[in-house]
Formats: structure tokens, sequence, C-alpha cells
């Protein structure tokens, strides 16, 4: 039997267990949790049940079973945790991370600590947020990707950036040597035309010299694509868009727009960077734009792209980092918006 729930955005989300890639939904292994977003298309709810809502430090476990639908158990401690999934596992884990990542591999289970914000989940290729439990298994070592490439469940953070419970999770990256990089090899912009990274983003006013997100690089031609670069010399809140790309003669191009006048010091704030294949790029703030225009000879530009964090080098500025995005398409102004309305009051806007 078919199961429909109609349920409001403001309720909580729902569930359901399947091996498809159903689509606008965050993916937990084979669960799909749909957050209450609804696109132009409509929202689907068969085979859908209604999610319970944990409190503060309590986890629901969810079992898929082929009668009668889930089965659903809650703990009200990390040591209730601990001790469910060494019953369920017949192992000796000891730690909350171990549990964690424990779950994020099973075909039948999945681990939640809270309700998810109805974010846009149309096109959503990768996403992460250190501060949801099945994204974030709490060993400093991974995060698992909740988006519809599953190909790339998994990703590492090679020099680990450091956990946070402010806001519910967030990772801080120290300015010397801290990364987290995404690699996406099979979304390239020659195939997919356009891309969009989104991220919650707590960036100092700073005289320091700052390379927060790299769009893009290859590590064989040196091609890359920087977002909110600067150097030291440059005044606190001038920053730019820096792209070194290889022509078919073997020649190096570079580009360099200026973002002026952009002041970083008032706390957590919500970027969206899109670029499209033909160069045309914008940025917003919140979700407010605050610079666009077209990057020359991009179309020479089509190494394997890599979305990454990073705040590399020393003396480079340190900064904060919430959830991280990545569509594989231009997001409207009305679904940005809506990506910033439903997630600010988690960052005390």
């Amino acid at each position: 039997m078919i199961k429909v729930f109609i349920v409001k955005r403001n309720m909580s989300n729902i569930i359901k267990h399947s091996t498809n890639n159903d689509q606008n939904t965050l993916r937990l292994g084979n669960f799909h949790i749909n957050t209450g977003y609804v696109s132009s298309n409509g929202m689907s709810y068969e085979g859908f049940y209604p999610c319970i809502t944990p409190s503060n430090g309590q986890y629901v476990i969810y079992e898929s079973k082929s009668d009668n639908g889930p089965s659903i158990r809650v703990v009200n401690s990390v040591e209730e945790l601990i001790n469910l999934t060494n019953s369920l596992s017949d192992s000796d884990l000891t730690t909350l991370g171990e549990c964690l990542d424990w779950f994020s591999n099973q075909p039948d289970k999945t681990c939640v600590n809270r309700d998810y914000e109805p974010i846009v989940t149309d096109s959503l290729c990768f996403h992460f947020d250190p501060s949801y439990s099945p994204s974030n298994p709490n060993n400093g070592e991974f995060f698992y990707n909740l988006g519809s490439k599953t190909s790339h469940h998994k990703i590492t953070t090679p020099n680990q950036p450091s956990f946070s419970t402010e806001n519910g999770g967030i990772l801080s990256f120290n300015g010397i040597d801290d990364g987290f990089r995404v690699h996406i090899p099979d979304t390239t912009l020659g195939l997919s035309n356009s891309l969009t990274v989104c991220s919650w983003l707590r960036i100092p006013e700073t005289s320091k010299s700052a390379d927060i997100l790299w769009f893009g690089y290859d590590q064989t031609t040196d091609e890359q694509l920087n977002f909110l670069y600067r150097f030291e010399t440059w005044s606190p809140n001038t920053w730019s868009i820096v792209v070194n790309y290889t022509l078919n003669d073997g020649s190096k191009g570079f580009i360099h727009h200026e973002i002026e006048n952009i002041s970083f010091s008032s706390g957590w704030k919500y970027y969206t960077l899109s670029l499209n294949i033909n160069g045309a790029y914008s940025i917003s703030i919140n979700s407010e734009e605050v610079k666009s225009g077209i990057i020359e000879n991009l179309s020479r530009w089509n190494v394997n792209m890599d979305a990454c964090l990073v705040s590399g080098g020393v003396g480079y500025t340190p900064f904060d980092m919430g959830s991280l995005s990545i569509y594989d398409r231009g997001l409207s102004e009305e679904e940005v918006l809506h990506n910033f309305n439903s997630q600010k009051s988690k960052y005390n806007l």
C-alpha cells in the first residue's frame, strides 16, 4: 500500500527508503529526506513517512523493513546511541563518531540528530553540513555528501579544520593549512553548462592575504578559478575573482576581476557564487547580488572541477564555514532568497 502524507513546509521532515535516486531530497545512503521544499514541478509524497523531530541531544534511528514501514528508535544521549549501535552491529564501538560512521554505511539504517531546513534540493549535486549527523560523523577526517551525486558519497578533509558546536556545528579554518576539498570530475562546465556554489561563511574584515573559495583547480596545468581572493597589500574590503587558464597553443591566460567595498565584518553571511560556461558569473551575499560580469575565454577553461574551501598559506585569513551546497545549474533570485531564509535563524540572522 502506498501511503501519502500531506505536510506543510514548517512541519517535520518526511523520509523513505529507496535504492532509486529520488529527486528533490537529501540522500542519506538509501534513505531520502524530503525537507519540505516544493520545486516548480511540485513535490512527491508517495512512499514517505513522517519523521520524528528529535529534541536537543537526542538521535532518531530509522531502519527499513519490508513490511509495515520503517522501524524507528529514539535515544536520549550519546551513551544510549553507543549501546544501541553496538547491539545492532555486534561491535564494541566507544565514540559518537564511530557510531555515526557505522550508520552512514548501512544500506537499511540511518541516524539523524535534527530536522533539516527546507533548502532547494532540485539539482543539488553535493551538500555538506557539519551540524547534521548524516553528513558529519564527528571524526574530523571526512564528510558524507547528501546530494544526488552518489558516486562521490564521501569526501576527506586532508588538513582538518576544527569542529565547533557553535550554531549547531561549524568548521573553523586556521589560516595556515586547513582544507576542505570536493572533487567533481563528472560536473565540468563543459558538461553541465552552469554551476552554483552556496555556503554559509563567516569571514572577518582583514588586511591579510586570503583565498576563501577555489571554484576549480587542476594540479597538472595549474588552471584554476578563485573566488574571494585577495593580497595583503590591498585595502581590507577589496577582493577579486582570478582565473588562470591554458590556451590551445599552450600559452597561459590570466583574468582578474576586482570586487570592491564588500565588508565581511558583521558575522555570518550566505554566499552564492554562480558561473556559466559562457563566462557569466554572479556573486550574492545573503539574498542580494553584489557583483556580476563576464569572464572572457572561460570556455577554454575545461579542467576537472574542484570546489574547495581553503585558507592555505602562512598568514592567511582564518574563517568559519557552515553548510556547503553545489548545484549543477544556476539558481533563480527566488531560490537564493529561499535558501537564505530557510537557514538564517540558525546563524542568528
